[in-house]
């Protein structure tokens, strides 16, 4: 499979022409110009089967999508913290382990700075 930046994956798309049937993904998160390929089949992941639970009483979280330090060098707490004992609240926190990876080295490949 090719994952593109959105120029890179339409041109590939349009040129590549009706034999090549790879499939072709437009991402956002890559710079113009970066391809990268993937050999799929090769990827293997594995989760846990039982979750982890924990729960608190007594904590300090931060209520932002994009947190800052819950107090800074001035001893000022940043906004969006939120005192669980305060509060009177209960955190529940859930782990769930997982692994990842390629099968074999060379199954990932990345190309940057195309011009098509």
């Amino acid at each position: 499979m090719f994952i593109a930046a959105p120029q890179q994956a339409g041109a590939l798309k349009v040129w590549a022409g009706p034999k090549f049937d790879y499939p072709v993904l437009a991402s956002a998160a890559l710079a113009a110009g970066t391809v990268v390929a993937i050999e799929a089949s090769a990827f293997a992941s594995a989760f846990s089967p039982v979750p982890e639970f924990s729960s608190c009483t007594q904590g300090v979280l931060h209520e932002d999508t994009v947190p800052l330090h819950i107090v800074d060098g001035s001893g000022t707490p940043a906004p969006g913290t939120r005192s669980l004992w305060q509060t009177d609240t209960i955190a529940l926190r859930m782990v769930l382990r997982a692994s990842y990876g390629m099968r074999g080295n060379g199954l990932v490949q990345m190309i940057q700075n195309v011009t098509w």
